[in-house]
């Protein structure tokens, strides 16, 4: 099997495994385990593998959804 480095890939990969993911995150690996395991589950999948929309979601927060939302509910109400 051969190894594709991530500067060779055109985007982040969808499924990430662990140090990928914490890299991906901006941390080491054992900062993303104490940090950011807690609150995102990996996907059930041998290895383990972490879903880029659940960091991105966790990285957004519910504040940014809040805003988000309100914003299209003050869309559909004007139209």
């Amino acid at each position: 099997m051969t190894k594709i480095a991530l500067s060779d890939l055109p985007d982040w990969p969808r499924l990430m495994t662990r140090a990928v993911a914490a890299a991906y995150m901006g941390v080491s690996v054992d900062v993303f385990i104490r940090r950011y395991e807690p609150s995102i589950r990996p996907r059930e999948l041998k290895p383990f593998r972490y879903d880029r929309r659940d960091l991105d979601n966790f990285i957004d927060g519910p504040s940014r959804k809040s805003t988000q939302e309100a914003l299209l509910l003050k869309q559909i109400r004007m139209s």
